[in-house]
């Protein structure tokens, strides 16, 4: 992570010169996000660690799945939102999660509300992550700017 922050730095050397505020963002980017000081100059490990959104199995620890829940909890609410209507959603809605933690519990993967679009942004983005476990990219350069294509296509 820090030497990726170390290539966006040189990479930003004319943009530092010609916007005088970028260079300031980096250094508070550096001390707080990154926890790098003269006492730490590699930066604070724990706390570089907590950006990742994945642990080391793929589990998401995001709150997508709550924010998905709700999309297909309000769709089903489409059409009048009266209270017995409102009952029988809740009803079915307990009916799934009462499914889905069994399987659980059982140790089945479930599978994750999600729309296709944001399945689909999931799968590119486990593919950057996925070339550079096999170090596809020449460097962490190539890695940082495949990463902003990702989020500049989203």
């Amino acid at each position: 992570m820090i030497l990726a922050f170390e290539a966006i730095v040189v990479y930003a050397q004319p943009l530092i010169v010609q916007v005088p505020r970028v260079a300031p963002f980096l250094d508070y980017y550096k001390s707080r996000w990154l926890g790098i000081s003269e006492a730490r100059p590699l930066g604070d490990m724990q706390r570089i660690a907590s950006f990742n959104l994945y642990t080391n199995d793929d589990q998401v620890r995001t709150n997508n799945d709550v924010e998905g829940w709700h999309r297909v909890h309000n769709e089903d609410l489409l059409g009048g939102r009266n209270l017995w209507k409102y009952v029988r959603v809740l009803q079915n809605h307990q009916c799934e999660q009462q499914i889905r933690v069994a399987q659980a519990l059982s140790g089945a993967r479930i599978s994750r509300i999600q729309s296709r679009k944001q399945r689909s942004r999931e799968e590119s983005l486990l593919e950057v992550k996925q070339h550079y476990a096999r170090n596809l990219y020449a460097s962490d350069l190539d890695f940082v700017l495949a990463l902003g294509r990702f989020c500049w296509s989203v």
